[in-house]
């Protein structure tokens, strides 16, 4: 069973880190195209790290998957139910 005191605290967390590095927060958010069309940023990347670490603590046998980053084979080979 997920702790979902713990899980909310993560997603706000990322969220408040998301909000920090918008532009406008008092950064320069600096960005560019994986691909042509396809924007990513720091603050992206940092959200991203930051997710999969804490998700990944919270509930180990779960498979990450995200747009920035590379797929892991566990997300396409289990499927967790442990919610």
């Amino acid at each position: 069973m997920i702790d979902r005191t713990r899980f909310l605290d993560i997603v706000r967390e990322a969220g408040r880190m998301a909000h920090a590095r918008w532009p406008g927060a008092g950064h320069a958010l600096k960005s560019w195209d994986k691909t042509p069309g396809d924007p990513v940023s720091e603050a992206d990347l940092e959200v991203d790290r930051f997710l999969r670490r804490e998700l990944g603590a919270l509930l180990p046998s779960a498979a990450w998957l995200s747009e920035e980053s590379v797929d892991d084979v566990k997300a396409v080979t289990k499927r967790t139910v442990d919610a």
